[in-house]
């Protein structure tokens, strides 16, 4: 007889008969859950899979870095800025992975290569920013000018957009464990 106050593993094995792609897993892989693992104070409620789908791959984290243009800048002179030293804006999803592994949780860091258009007719994009010791993703608007103290995550241009490649014979996507077989 099994005890009903116990509670049974929810971790079950699937066996896949062929390989995964780094997309693929990453369409497993819901927005939220990504917010959730960061383990942030506020998020806006606009943050959602709906409004900025995964496009491309994801770069790794070690391709990342922060540009810090230490002036006030525009939109558009930030993204002729980052093209002309052979980078990509970073997407939210990029922006995330970056939040759990590096941030300090003091730099503003904004990631331009995921818009997300309102209904209004404004486009918004995600930001890390803190407030006291609380640790903050928001929406700022895309138009405009942005201030001296902000840092916008970019990585190469060689890096993700899209590149899909296989993923390891073992992974684990929620609690489910996908095992590859030849």
């Amino acid at each position: 007889m099994t005890n009903p106050n116990k509670r049974e593993s929810m971790t079950k094995t699937v066996i896949v008969n062929r390989s995964i792609s780094i997309q693929e897993f990453l369409d497993a892989t819901k927005l939220e859950q990504l917010i959730k693992a960061v383990k942030l104070d506020y998020v806006n409620s606009d943050i959602t899979s709906e409004h900025f789908p995964i496009k491309g791959t994801p770069a790794g984290i070690s391709e990342m870095k922060l540009l810090h243009i230490n002036r006030i800048i525009s939109t558009k002179d930030v993204l002729k800025n980052i093209e002309e030293k052979g980078y990509r804006p970073a997407t939210i999803y990029e922006l995330l992975v970056f939040a759990e592994k590096k941030w300090n949780g003091k730099a503003l860091v904004v990631a331009l290569g995921s818009v997300w258009w309102h209904r209004n007719g404004r486009r918004f994009v995600a930001c890390l920013d803190r407030d006291g010791g609380k640790r903050l993703l928001y929406l700022s608007w895309f138009e405009g000018d942005w201030r001296a103290i902000y840092r916008f995550l970019v990585v190469p241009i060689s890096s993700g957009a899209g590149t899909l490649e296989p993923l390891p014979p073992e992974l684990e996507i929620n609690g489910v464990k996908y095992k590859k077989i030849n």
